[in-house]
């Protein structure tokens, strides 16, 4: 091989090695980064839509100070409470939030309703759902409900 030859292919390696590096060293980087942006976008709604489910309020007598009852609110887990919960909490657009019951997602959009979501309170995790795979947060309300948030992967 001829001296230019070997001086272009030293001169490609020296170029190249250092990108690839560069790539190999940042895009996993890169990657968990975009991750732990919707795992915090996911959690944020969450916490947004886990304020709407359950109310409890506390009944003051006449003087203001004194606790007399609580007045508890009611709400259905239905269609229209997982659309409400989905605007409020600040999802981006293909974003859901889902009502689930017993590992079945009970309030959401049609394509989920009645199929099988195994969603972990506390948890951020990716999983197979009827609308493929899914990054989920969820959040127990305090009863048999989960109240999970859902971004497409």
């Amino acid at each position: 091989m001829s001296f230019k030859r070997k001086l272009v292919a030293y001169f490609v390696v020296l170029t190249l090695l250092p990108l690839a590096a560069v790539f190999a060293t940042f895009g996993p980087a890169v990657e968990r980064s975009e991750t732990e942006i919707v795992d915090a976008r996911l959690r944020a709604a969450l916490r947004a839509a886990s304020g709407h489910i359950a109310r409890r309020v506390a009944v003051l007598g006449p003087d203001g100070e004194r606790e007399v009852g609580t007045v508890v609110g009611v709400v259905p887990f239905d269609r229209g409470l997982a659309e409400h919960l989905t605007r409020r909490s600040g999802v981006e657009a293909g974003e859901q939030v889902v009502v689930v019951v017993r590992g079945r997602v009970v309030a959401g959009p049609d394509r989920l309703r009645g199929t099988t979501l195994a969603a972990k309170p506390g948890a951020v995790e990716t999983l197979d759902s009827a609308a493929g795979r899914v990054r989920v947060a969820a959040a127990a309300d305090g009863h048999r409900a989960v109240v999970a948030a859902l971004a497409p992967q």
